[in-house]
C-alpha cells in the first residue's frame, strides 16, 4: 500500500514467517521509502533487525519494522496495538487494550483510563495480571471482594481466560508516559517488586 501524497510504502507482515498478509489480516506494519532512516546512530548492530527487515518473497528490499500491529482495509491503515504488548495465554493472542476496556467497565468503582493488563510467568505458564485504579470517590466505601469478582466475571465472560492477580491502586498511580499512554512494562516491573 502506498501512502497518498508520499513515496513511502506500507506492508502488513506476519512477523514470524516474514510474509505479506492479505487485506484485513492483522500483522506487523512495515514501512519502506525515502523518509525511513537507515538505522540507529552509532549502533548499527541494534538497527539491523529493525531497519533492514526482508520479506521472504522479496529478499532484495529493506523494510523498517515499526513494532506496531495493524491491518489494511479499503486502502486505509488501522493500527491495533504494539507487538510487544500482546498477551499470549494458552496459545491465544490478546490485545491488552480490549481487556483493559472490559475491566474498566466491570464495576462503577473503577477509574476509566486507569487499567493496565499484562502477563507474567507463574506456575509454568503465562498468567493474566490486572492493575487497576480506583475512583477517588469510591475509596472509602470500597468492597474489594465485590470489585475482584466483577472483574473476574467480566474477563471470563468476554475472553474465557482466568485472571491470576488483580492489584487495585489509588487514582493517578498507574504509570503513564507524559502523553498519557499506559506504561505496561513499568506496571509489570512494579508488580514483580511488590
Amino acid at each position: 500500500m502506498e501512502i497518498p501524497g508520499r513515496h513511502d510504502e506500507i506492508k502488513i507482515v506476519d512477523p514470524d514467517h516474514l510474509v505479506e498478509l492479505k487485506e484485513t489480516r492483522i500483522g506487523e506494519i512495515w514501512v519502506k521509502g525515502p523518509s525511513v532512516c537507515q538505522g540507529y546512530w552509532k549502533n548499527a548492530e541494534a538497527g539491523r533487525e529493525v531497519f533492514k527487515a526482508k520479506l521472504r518473497q522479496d529478499p532484495n528490499s529493506l523494510w523498517l519494522r515499526t513494532g506496531d500491529l495493524g491491518f489494511v482495509s479499503e486502502s486505509q491503515l488501522f493500527i491495533t496495538g504494539r507487538r510487544k504488548d500482546i498477551i499470549i495465554i494458552r496459545g491465544m493472542n490478546y490485545f491488552p487494550d480490549y481487556i483493559e476496556e472490559v475491566v474498566e467497565n466491570a464495576h462503577s468503582a473503577l477509574q476509566k483510563g486507569g487499567c493496565a493488563v499484562f502477563s507474567v510467568e507463574e506456575e509454568e505458564s503465562e498468567q493474566l495480571v490486572i492493575m487497576q485504579e480506583i475512583k477517588r470517590t469510591a475509596i472509602r466505601e470500597l468492597n474489594e471482594t465485590e470489585v475482584f469478582n466483577s472483574i473476574r466475571e467480566a474477563v471470563s465472560r468476554e475472553f474465557e481466560i482466568p485472571v491470576y492477580a488483580i492489584k487495585l491502586i489509588k487514582p493517578g498511580r498507574l504509570p503513564k508516559t507524559s502523553s498519557g499512554k499506559i506504561q505496561r512494562h513499568l506496571c509489570k516491573k512494579q508488580y514483580h517488586e511488590s
